[in-house]
């Protein structure tokens, strides 16, 4: 498929959600990093509910959990691989590989996301741009790695919509996702306190 280029859009990871009903407006500050590392400059977050909250957790938030509950931890992010130097039909300049995904894991007790929390996601899709043809993916397998993620190759960076269907929750959870072809792709963590299953 082939994507819009937006030169706002590369370089940035913006991360938006909401029930996938709407929800009450909020706005607040987050952080986000590249893959492997932190990176407060690459900002530009807005949360438009607060069905979850930006960040890993703080050590108090996850030790106050009631009791079968845990707090979950998604995070929502790109990898990212230039095909310039690659040979053959995929291959060639201004090309990219990218893999979309939603690693969910429970935080443990020192705030720190950790453990596999799979078992709580039921499945994700991801909205690809319109150029794209079946650009709806529903994914309900996570990888070995942990990740419910949908890899392809493209030019240009857009937004991806996905929604997010907790276990046991009636309602799917929207976010989106700037795709970032900067190093090796980002990311931005979300949290929140749900029944564990």
């Amino acid at each position: 498929g082939v994507g819009t280029l937006a030169p706002s859009v590369v370089g940035r990871l913006k991360a938006r959600l909401a029930t996938a009903g709407g929800g009450a407006a909020s706005s607040s500050s987050a952080s986000s990093s590249s893959e492997g590392s932190s990176n407060e400059s690459r900002g530009g977050k807005r949360a438009i509910n607060a069905a979850f909250a930006k960040g890993v957790p703080p050590e108090n938030a996850v030790t106050a959990t009631g009791r079968g509950k845990g707090v979950l931890v998604l995070r929502i992010g790109n990898t990212h691989h230039d095909e310039q130097a690659t040979k053959g039909p995929m291959g060639g300049a201004g090309r990219h590989h990218w893999c979309i995904y939603v690693e969910p894991r429970w935080a443990g007790a020192t705030g720190k996301a950790g453990g596999g929390g799979t078992s709580a996601i039921e499945w994700v899709e991801f909205e690809l741009d319109p150029t794209f043809r079946n650009r709806f993916k529903m994914v309900s397998h996570a990888t070995p790695k942990g990740r419910f993620e949908y890899s392809t190759h493209g030019w240009g960076a857009f937004v991806v919509s996905l929604k997010v269907k907790v276990a046991g929750e009636a309602t799917p959870y929207a976010f989106e996702h700037d795709l970032c072809f900067e190093g090796k792709g980002a990311y931005e963590d979300f949290h929140r306190e749900v029944v564990r299953r």
